[in-house]
């Protein structure tokens, strides 16, 4: 699990690249657990599976790419501000594992 930085602004954490729906889910449900939060808003495609919940009052997604993997990174992508990319960070910090 590491914090990527991209050009557009926004960084993200990235879970797992190799992974499957079970794993994209199991995580889902240990992220729930040990940072206390709920999921409002559920997206489940073919390819990808987009689950909003905020965090510290920033709204944050889960995302899973059947070719990109896990990854949390707020849902504002480009139009992300610094505060955001501190919680996202502080989200890190809870969830090292």
């Amino acid at each position: 699990m590491k914090i990527e930085y991209n050009e557009v602004g926004y960084s993200q954490i990235s879970i797992n690249q190799n992974c499957d729906y079970a794993d994209f889910y199991a995580f889902a449900e240990r992220l729930a657990s040990l940072a206390k939060i709920t999921y409002v808003a559920k997206f489940d495609g073919l390819d990808d599976l987009y689950w909003d919940f905020d965090f510290e009052d920033t709204e944050m997604v889960l995302t899973y790419n059947v070719y990109m993997g896990i990854a949390i990174c707020p849902r504002k992508f480009k139009n992300t501000n610094s505060h955001d990319n501190e919680k996202l960070t502080s989200l890190f910090e809870s969830i090292n594992i």
